[in-house]
């Protein structure tokens, strides 16, 4: 009777490959770049965006990937800390942009940025440069 040793035969990796920590998940695809060489490139949704980067090397993407699976399942962990007022003015919230097609996180990242624009520091003032935008701006009706 004749044996084989599993050691010798390799088995070909499937891809793409799903790194998961806790509800942390991100996708790893194998491509091939015009030159022939592999590249490795990361699939996850983060901030409201979908996030692809690259790298050239196997080890560099996993490490990467680990890194980004764990503070994804961090953000989990947070939320499922929140408490009933938080929770119902998330939804409301929501609700409120959900006609304008922007999500909270956008809307909030938008907003500490003006924010930040002179040191203006208070909702007034962004809501007054709004309203001047909006006078010194008006749509022209051609003739």
């Amino acid at each position: 009777m004749k044996t084989t040793s599993s050691l010798n035969t390799k088995q070909e990796e499937t891809w793409p490959q799903v790194v998961k920590v806790g509800n942390g998940e991100v996708t790893i695809y194998k491509r091939k770049t015009p030159s022939g060489n592999d590249n490795f490139m990361l699939a996850y949704k983060e901030d409201g965006k979908r996030k692809m980067p690259c790298f050239a090397e196997r080890s560099d993407a996993f490490g990467e990937a680990d890194k980004v699976a764990r503070r994804l399942d961090g953000n989990v962990i947070a939320a499922r800390h929140i408490t009933h007022s938080e929770a119902v003015s998330f939804f409301s919230i929501n609700d409120r942009l959900k006609p304008y097609g922007i999500d909270l996180d956008a809307a909030t990242v938008t907003l500490v940025q003006c924010l930040q624009i002179k040191g203006i520091g208070d909702l007034q003032h962004v809501y007054e440069a709004c309203k001047f935008y909006s006078t010194k701006h008006k749509a022209v009706t051609a003739k």
